[in-house]
């Protein structure tokens, strides 16, 4: 179990995206702050169309690599509303580009 997660990999085997209900994975350290940069740019905002103002201190991506969804307090935040549609290559937040996904290329992209 990483530092600051109550979700281990075998809850990962019975949790999933609420919307899509495909797998999701413990984003990596590259990948977090790869997300904080972007939501210190003010470029995220939830599904529910709140704005994303609080870095990440940790976050499951669903396997497409197109929603996250935040782990506050250890807790895993899995609302629909509360997903956070990630940037894809043409810089749209929709989440609908199924041929984008945060990848390591992705990482340094100055999109937000």
């Amino acid at each position: 179990m990483k530092p600051g997660l109550r979700i281990n990999e075998e809850m990962l085997e019975w949790i999933c995206c609420p919307a899509s209900r495909q797998r999701l994975r413990i984003v990596a350290p590259a990948e977090l702050a790869q997300l904080n940069r972007w939501i210190a740019s003010g470029g995220l905002a939830t599904v529910g169309g709140e704005a994303v103002q609080e870095p990440l201190e940790q976050a499951l991506i669903r396997e497409d690599g197109q929603i996250a969804y935040a782990v506050v307090d250890g807790i895993a935040r899995l609302i629909v509303d509360d997903g956070i549609p990630l940037p894809t290559a043409t810089g749209s937040t929709n989440g609908e580009d199924q041929s984008s996904q945060i990848t390591p290329d992705s990482i340094d992209s100055e999109t937000p």
